[in-house]
């Protein structure tokens, strides 16, 4: 406990001093002349600079003045004193002048008083600096702790896990294509975060990145809008010797300028593929638009279009299809939507789509994963593409009849409040629920026949777990894996709410989950649930209000597990460890490499399809099918 009596130099001789009975480290806890320690200090420092050696008057140093020695400085400060007052009276003092006499009695004393009790001064430091030291010691460890956590360094690396039919075709693809079972390995200080793999793609999309040449295409659409794309020639010819033409959907907001794409470009060009990048309508900040439209979510028409002149303009080449993100949603439901869509397609790439808006939506809207910011940040990136194009999109005319939409806009802080706002009416749907169901490849994946490669990452943190049933299942044999716990005690709560499902005329919904549970269901009994589900809702709505949540409940049941039943020995889903949304960085220990396990992944799945089709033609001529010929000769 610090005492807090004061002592005054003026009323206390040195004897009075060391016979006090005051404790020892009351002094030095103490001192009442600090001012004049601080001034004579100084005046040791700068006496050489002075003419003479007149110690001025230190007016002042009557004055009580108090040091607390509870910190090391003060410790310090105190110890620096000490040693100027013994200076002061063994060298300077026979310099003083007669009139500063009275100083050398308060030196004398104030040696005697620090020097008694220098002792108490050294045994209090050491027990501060160990204390200090201590809870330095404390934050480092909880700093590389959150650390730790936050860069998921415990996280193993592991090659990519795996779900496809056993067919001859997969294996052949497998084989050929070895970043699919090899270990994927990020950079070790931060690649294991999907968080800042995330973070670095949107930031830079690639390091060192190259600038490919190519010629901009313009196409004239039906409803007034012109649609632009980017054509690269290839650098060199293709390993089968055949033309083939990678027709390229990027991400949402994204063209053909961005990192991400030119890397991918450059290193597709130099393995012999001809490019050809869409850029959505709206994208290119120095492209105006020609019609009161821009992309969304799920629109075909401009892909479609650039597809068309591919074909058209060059009668020999095949194609692989790309989509990155938003755009893999694009090009799945093209394939699906016609299947004239499928010809000449060799196979379909698609990274990191979240293949429902609708579910996915529902998700944006959670803090899990910090999902609610991402989504703040990409409507805030929406907002102003939509804001860059409002003459084009809404026109002066139309002006006053958007003006209530576009203050909405305003202040917008979501990708569903832009949707229902301004997106949707594009093309004239009439709800959100509409708009996202239409837009959805989910409806239309089960009808692509050409080779799927589905590729996610387990710690993207734009698309939830839940929406990964769909291309598991998609791509699976006969197992369920979306019948986890969640799901089952889902359905056995709604197994107790039998009564009021039939109350509510959903009882049909209720034979359908059960079914589903025993994975006896068939899609007629799917098609058959839906359209009672649906009759039930508008009755249900009128009549019983209060069961709206029970029929919300089972909707929802029913839409994620309903049509993704369909399995499709096409399709290979690869989903890895690590890799965040559109990052899957590879490299060391810091620096990243310039292409990413993404880049090597898609080409060296074409090549394989490539060597798949060249090889199919001569076994035509044998007596194998062509499925074990091509197996054999590989």
């Amino acid at each position: 406990m610090w005492l807090t009596s004061k002592c005054s130099f003026e009323n206390m001789t040195a004897k009075e001093a060391d016979s006090s009975s005051k404790p020892k480290h009351a002094v030095a806890a103490k001192l009442t002349s600090t001012l004049f320690i601080e001034k004579t200090y100084l005046w040791l420092n700068t006496r050489k600079a002075a003419e003479g050696r007149i110690l001025k008057p230190l007016s002042g140093h009557g004055t009580h003045r108090t040091l607390m020695l509870q910190t090391p400085q003060a410790y310090k400060k105190a110890t620096n004193g000490l040693t100027a007052c013994r200076a002061i009276s063994s060298e300077e003092l026979t310099h003083f002048p007669p009139a500063e006499r009275g100083v050398k009695a308060q030196l004398d004393f104030l040696i005697v008083i620090m020097s008694a009790h220098e002792s108490d001064l050294h045994t209090i430091s050491p027990e501060m600096p160990a204390m200090f030291d201590g809870m330095k010691l404390a934050a480092v460890a909880t700093v590389l702790y959150i650390l730790v956590r936050c860069l998921n360094l415990k996280s193993p690396t592991a090659a990519p896990d795996l779900t496809y039919q056993d067919t001859a075709l997969n294996r052949f693809l497998l084989k050929s294509c070895p970043q699919l079972y090899k270990e994927y390995i990020p950079p070790l200080l931060w690649g294991k975060s999907g968080h800042l793999q995330t973070a670095l793609y949107g930031k830079l999309g690639r390091v060192s990145s190259p600038h490919p040449c190519g010629i901009r295409k313009y196409l004239p659409m039906q409803d007034g809008a012109t649609a632009t794309f980017d054509l690269f020639e290839p650098l060199g010819d293709h390993q089968t010797g055949d033309d083939i033409t990678m027709v390229i959907c990027p991400g949402i907001g994204n063209h053909s300028e961005k990192h991400y794409i030119r890397t991918f470009v450059d290193y597709a060009q130099k393995d012999g593929y001809r490019c050809a990048v869409l850029n959505h309508l709206g994208a290119l900040p120095n492209i105006e638009l020609t019609s009161p439209r821009m992309f969304t979510y799920g629109c075909t028409w401009e892909f479609a279009a650039m597809v068309g002149y591919i074909k058209r303009a060059y009668p020999q080449t095949q194609l692989i299809v790309v989509g990155f993100s938003l755009g893999g949603n694009i090009v799945c439901k093209f394939l699906g939507e016609n299947r004239v869509n499928q010809e000449r397609v060799l196979c379909c790439v698609s990274v990191c789509q979240g293949y429902s808006a609708l579910r996915a939506q529902e998700t944006f809207l959670q803090w899990d994963q910090f999902r609610r910011f991402y989504n703040f940040l990409m409507a805030d990136n929406m907002k102003k593409i939509i804001l860059s194009h409002r003459h084009s999109l809404f026109g002066e005319s139309l002006l006053k009849t958007f003006e209530a939409d576009l203050n909405r806009l305003y202040i917008a802080t979501s990708l569903t409040q832009i949707d229902d706002n301004i997106m949707r009416k594009f093309h004239g749907y009439s709800s959100l629920k509409e708009y996202y169901e239409k837009e959805s490849c989910v409806h239309y994946i089960h009808n692509v026949d050409v080779p799927l490669l589905l590729v996610n990452a387990a710690d993207d943190p734009l698309v939830h777990d839940s929406l990964l049933a769909i291309p598991r299942t998609l791509a699976g044999t006969v197992q369920l894996t979306i019948m986890d716990k969640q799901t089952t005690k889902q359905i056995s709560e709604i197994d107790s709410l039998r009564d009021l499902l039939v109350k509510a005329n959903l009882l049909s919904w209720f034979i359908f989950l059960k079914l589903l549970q025993d994975k006896t269901c068939a899609n007629t009994i799917c098609i058959q649930a839906e359209h009672r589900a649906n009759m039930a809702v508008l009755s249900v709505r009128d009549k019983e209000p209060s069961l709206m949540v029970v029929v919300k409940h089972v909707e929802v049941l029913t839409s994620a597990l309903c049509r993704p039943l369909a399995k499709k020995p096409n399709v290979i889903f690869a989903l890895t460890l690590h890799g965040g949304h559109l990052g899957f960085f590879e490299g060391d220990v810091l620096f990243p490499q310039p292409l990413t396990w993404m880049d090597k992944v898609i080409v060296g799945y074409a090549n394989a399809m490539c060597q798949w089709e060249k090889q199919k033609a001569p076994c035509h001529a044998t007596h194998l099918t062509g499925s074990s010929c091509v197996e054999a000769k590989a």
